[in-house]
Order: C-alpha cells, then sequence, then structure tokens
C-alpha cells in the first residue's frame, strides 16, 4: 500500500485517502514538480492502475488491450497512445471526469472538460491570456490562479446547495488565497506584476 501511495504522489495523482475525501476528482490537481506533464503518460498510467490495484493483464483484459502494449506504454517504449486508446483505458480504470483529463493531457490529447467548451471560449480564453503572459510575475500568476480557483470553489459549493446537496457541491480544500502564506487581497488583474 505505501508503494501504491508513493506511486500516486510521484505522479502528482491522488492517494487513496485524498481519493475517499474528493471521490469526483474535482479538487484541483497538483501543482509543481508533480504535475502531470504531456509525455509522462507511462508513469500517470502506471500511477493509475497501481492505485487500482490491477495487473497490467488485468488492466489489458479489461480495456481490450495487450498486456505488453500496456507494459511498453508504462515504461515509455511506446508513443503515447491515440485518444480512443487512453479514453479505453479511462474507462476500465473507472477514472473520474478529473482524471480522465489528466491521463488524456499526459497523452498529448486535449482533455474532454476542455474539448467540451470549445475553442471559442470566450472565459477560457481570458484565463489562458493571462497565465502564459510572459510580462506576469510568478507571484502575481499564483495570485491569478487562486482568486479563479476560489470563486470556482464557491460557485461549485453554491451550485451544490442549490441542488439540495448537503455535503455543499465539490468543496476543496478551501480558498488557496487563505492557505497561501504572505498572500495578499485579491487585486484587480490589470497591470498586476507586469514587467517592461
Amino acid at each position: 500500500m505505501v508503494i501504491v501511495a508513493k506511486q500516486a504522489r510521484t505522479a502528482g495523482l491522488p492517494t487513496a485517502r485524498e481519493q475517499r475525501a474528493d471521490p469526483l476528482g474535482t479538487r484541483p490537481p497538483r501543482q509543481g514538480a508533480d504535475s502531470v506533464a504531456p509525455g509522462d503518460f507511462g508513469s500517470t498510467l502506471r500511477a493509475f492502475r497501481a492505485r487500482a490495484g490491477w495487473s497490467q493483464n488485468a488492466l489489458a483484459k479489461t480495456a481490450g488491450l495487450d498486456a505488453s502494449y500496456i507494459n511498453r506504454l508504462e515504461r515509455a517504449e511506446r508513443e503515447a497512445p491515440t485518444r480512443e486508446t487512453a479514453l479505453a483505458l479511462a474507462r476500465a480504470l473507472r477514472l473520474c471526469p478529473g482524471e480522465v483529463d489528466r491521463l488524456l493531457f499526459s497523452a498529448g490529447h486535449m482533455p474532454p472538460s476542455i474539448e467540451q467548451l470549445g475553442p471559442d471560449d470566450s472565459t477560457l480564453a481570458a484565463v489562458v491570456r493571462v497565465l502564459t503572459d510572459d510580462r506576469l510575475a510568478p507571484e502575481a500568476r499564483a495570485d491569478f490562479r487562486a482568486v479563479v480557483e476560489t470563486i470556482a470553489d464557491r460557485w461549485q459549493r453554491r451550485r451544490g446547495e442549490a441542488l439540495g446537496d448537503t455535503a455543499g457541491g465539490a468543496p476543496t480544500s478551501g480558498s488557496r488565497l487563505a492557505t497561501r502564506p504572505n498572500s495578499v487581497a485579491p487585486m484587480p488583474v490589470t497591470g498586476i506584476g507586469l514587467s517592461r
């Protein structure tokens, strides 16, 4: 069990304890060295499989694939799979929507949640513009993320309450603004942290 939790942490995946606390996978993925990046498909798949307690053979059989293919994927001896194969693996592992997004992203495919919004989503485009602005200082970028995540957390809680969810929707560990050391009050994004 320790090995499974360690593999999950290494790949930036939730441990069994974290998954029980957030069964829908609605908490934001971990940031930093442990976060999933395109090209990390093998380690991401291995961590999900290990967390599920499955062998490569069991996963292959359930997904309708060859076990040697799973083995080569996990050891990065094969290119990342097609979107359809990655989705078959996600279904076989019974991943929640957030985890499906992470698995597909690690394979270099657009996550379903982003695909659902479409390329013309103005809100997503606005967030991407801010987060990819090279002139934005790292601290300002972190503050912007915290504001967006706090708004999303509160919106989901209110939505859950409106739908009669006694747990208050999909709560997360709370506002990132409240947990960040030395954080400052949210300020308008325009002009913050921009260097010339």
